[in-house]
């Protein structure tokens, strides 16, 4: 990717090609792992993404779509947040990863309408390689996830306030000589209850909602990527989640809910500007799930290399 696809011609850098194209993984809102090759030392990666998620349809308890709101069909939940995400490589077979959004979440039903700005959650992580033998490569990652500083209980909420932990597990393969590859991630989030945000006093919360109970996640990826031309790359790519218990709070615009699973499924393109600078836009939707938002979820990014 970056204007290098033309790498994927070499056999001598076959592992750099794939790594260059698996750079393009859709990262979301909701900590979803970029792929399963580490960095070079010194080497780094940074993008700047806009997200927009919006949904009139939510997935209850039993997986059957119903109205948010019933009547209101011009988007009672929207978000409008930008990503940062990045990775630096500390030495050979260890990447830094790390990644930061300010959130903007906007809801309304038929009178009201409230918004929310801040900056959400700050991630980072620690991907090590495990094997790099000829096209396929794995690793391992253990990051955390920290709330910034928010007050947990607004209306609508910027994250769960607490201090989450995530181990993951990646593999990726290369196709060379066809310039595509292919990745996958899946791992657990722990919800560790260790609430670092305060409560707003001058918004009202009731009983234990102030210190609800998130589940433990499973989560997943897949992606596959394939290039065209030089400087296109084509990908197509599933995420999902599931919570590890299935009793919780139900979905609601003003809080998150502390058991859901969804599967988002979509693709993209990256164009490549330089051999260090490249666009990307991603479109994904929600085809199924259970207690969450049935969004369709639109990225554009600019990412750059060195």
């Amino acid at each position: 990717m970056m204007g290098r696809l033309q790498l994927c011609r070499a056999p001598s850098r076959l592992w750099a090609c794939a790594a260059l194209l698996a750079s393009g993984l859709l990262l979301s809102g909701r900590g979803a792992l970029a792929g399963a090759w580490t960095r070079d030392p010194g080497s780094g990666y940074l993008k700047l993404s806009y997200g927009a998620s919006s949904s009139n349809d939510q997935f209850g308890f039993d997986g059957l779509t119903r109205p948010i709101l019933e009547g209101v069909t011009d988007y009672p939940f929207a978000d409008r947040s930008l990503y940062f995400y990045g990775e630096f490589g500390l030495r050979q077979g260890l990447t830094l990863v790390g990644e930061a959004a300010i959130k903007r979440i906007f809801i309304h039903d038929r009178i009201y309408r409230s918004r929310t700005v801040g900056l959400g959650n700050l991630g980072a992580s620690l991907r090590v390689r495990l094997l790099d033998s000829g096209p396929w490569v794995a690793s391992a990652e253990a990051g955390v996830s920290l709330p910034s500083g928010y007050r947990r209980n607004l209306k609508p909420p910027l994250g769960a306030g607490q201090a989450d932990f995530s181990l993951a597990g990646n593999l990726g393969h290369s196709f060379y000589p066809v310039p595509a590859y292919a990745t996958a991630s899946a791992g657990v989030r722990l919800r560790s209850r260790m609430f670092l945000s305060s409560t707003d006093p001058e918004v009202v919360s009731f009983g234990n909602e102030s210190r609800p109970s998130y589940s433990d996640e499973f989560f997943y990826s897949v992606e596959g990527g394939w290039s065209p031309a030089g400087k296109l790359l084509l990908r197509i790519h599933l995420q999902g989640l599931r919570s590890l218990r299935s009793s919780g709070s139900a979905f609601s615009l003003t809080d998150i809910p502390t058991t859901q699973r969804y599967l988002k499924a979509g693709g993209g393109a990256t164009w490549s500007l330089s051999p260090r600078l490249a666009l990307d836009a991603d479109l994904s939707g929600t085809p199924t799930g259970t207690n969450t938002a049935r969004s369709v979820d639109i990225s554009l990014g600019v990412a750059l290399q060195w």
